[in-house]
């Protein structure tokens, strides 16, 4: 079976589609509004993210990019989250 080859600017709706997939993800486990996401935000520091909201995070990646991991550190950012579920 073939494979077809997206097209550059189809790639980039793909990836804005993720992108929105991902902020209502984190919207929802946050509880934040559209106008609260920023890129910079760092899930432990700046959003305050608990280990409920963490595996909350974890498992709706997971259930929603099939089956993609997410890798938490100290500082990691929405912008960072977004880089390992979008942009990979």
């Amino acid at each position: 079976m073939m494979c077809p080859k997206l097209a550059d600017s189809e790639i980039a709706s793909m990836k804005a589609l993720m992108g929105g997939v991902l902020n209502a993800v984190i919207m929802e486990v946050f509880k934040l509004g559209p106008g609260d996401i920023r890129p910079e935000l760092a899930l432990l520091g700046d959003l305050h993210m608990d280990a409920a909201q963490r595996s909350r995070l974890r498992q709706l990646v997971a259930e929603y990019f099939d089956g993609a991991s997410l890798e938490i550190a100290a500082g990691t950012t929405i912008a960072d989250v977004r880089a390992q579920v979008v942009e990979n």
